[in-house]
């Protein structure tokens, strides 16, 4: 059985010398260089290779748009852009995972697709409502700052645009002053990263532990077992609620910035030597990017393939995992939520199928 099956076999051709006619010629009339050869090493697979070599079938990549020649791309995003995925299939030796010759496994099975479609969702830019009135000069005389701001509507989803800038200035100008005046600037400095206070966890963590306690001391104070029912319920109820409102939870942030006084000469000064009525704010509130999280990988579904069959021996099998967190003001996507690979029924009580 070694001698016929497996690797170190033979594969012969003829090949001979041709004139452009058609008519056979004498072989120095051909470039021998050139000549192809006739004879090839080659593989030959036999029915007890299946238990050696199988396919290796990887995971989808990311869903790529794809643009048809007949048909231009829609101005406006309805349903989503259709898309297409691809993987990596490879015929390897079970044993070593080396990489072997698609035609081993294409004898016992035809190679798996590679590319199948998909569907990419529409993207959501960020929408911000409209800018509030300008705020009143900073100056009385010369030239001040005026300030508005504006909140954000719908936070970016599926790679949209991030949101513009929720805070505007512009010079404003009023009667001149005094000379002594022109002696100093205002330097506003660059906004810092949007985070949330460091004392508002503390006192947010120590009010859900007070709530808790009061709660407790509640449903001891009612004796009727019927109300006591009804706070519970009201309770989980609540609970619930936070949970799926957590998904799509915007958490307002903070940002400073340094606002300060210079001298003409380049040095710092005084605020107080920037004669100014107001000025500008050092402190506003912000939207904190979060980022996509999804749960573990679920366990793998049983094979749908629940019997023997020679021809079509493999099934397929599902695991998946869910959302925690949706995106908020973040560009990146949530990652793949279900998986199927190929699978066989095992087990020695495996019946044949029903034809």
């Amino acid at each position: 059985m070694g001698d016929e099956c497996g690797p170190g076999g033979t594969q012969t051709r003829a090949v001979w010398c041709a004139h452009v006619e058609g008519w056979t010629t004498l072989p120095t009339n051909c470039k021998q260089p050139e000549r192809p050869d006739n004879q090839q090493s080659c593989f030959r697979v036999c029915d007890w290779h299946k238990e050696l070599y199988d396919w290796q079938i990887g995971s989808w990549n990311q869903c790529r748009p794809v643009l048809s020649r007949s048909h231009e791309k829609p101005l406006e995003c309805i349903r989503g852009e259709e898309g297409i995925q691809t993987r990596d299939i490879t015929c390897i030796q079970k044993s070593n995972g080396v990489p072997a010759e698609d035609v081993i496994c294409e004898y016992f099975e035809p190679k798996p697709r590679q590319e199948q479609g998909c569907l990419i969702p529409c993207r959501q830019d960020c929408i911000v409502a409209e800018f509030a009135p300008w705020s009143e000069c900073s100056k009385t005389c010369g030239n001040g700052l005026q300030h508005r701001t504006r909140h954000v509507v719908a936070p970016p989803q599926f790679g949209g645009s991030a949101c513009p800038n929720l805070t505007e200035f512009q010079i404003c100008q009023s009667s001149p002053c005094a000379a002594e005046e022109s002696l100093y600037s205002l330097n506003v400095g660059p906004w810092s990263i949007c985070s949330v206070p460091h004392s508002r966890q503390i006192r947010q963590t120590r009010k859900r532990g007070k709530n808790k306690d009061k709660e407790k001391d509640r449903e001891k104070a009612v004796r009727d077992p019927e109300a006591r029912e009804l706070i519970k319920k009201k309770r989980n109820r609540n609970r619930q609620n936070r949970q799926e409102n957590k998904y799509w939870d915007i958490q307002i942030g903070y940002q400073t910035r340094q606002v300060t006084c210079t001298h003409r000469n380049g040095k710092s000064a005084a605020l107080s030597f920037c004669k100014q009525d107001k000025l500008p704010i050092t402190f506003q509130s912000c939207v904190i990017t979060k980022e996509c999280q999804v749960s573990e990988w679920s366990e793998w579904t049983p094979c749908s393939k629940t019997c023997f069959d020679m021809t079509t021996p493999k099934g397929n099998r599902t695991r998946s995992r869910t959302i925690k967190q949706l995106p908020i003001g973040s560009e990146s996507e949530c990652p793949q939520l279900e998986e199927t690979e190929e699978c066989v029924s095992q087990g020695d009580g495996v019946a044949p199928c029903i034809t």
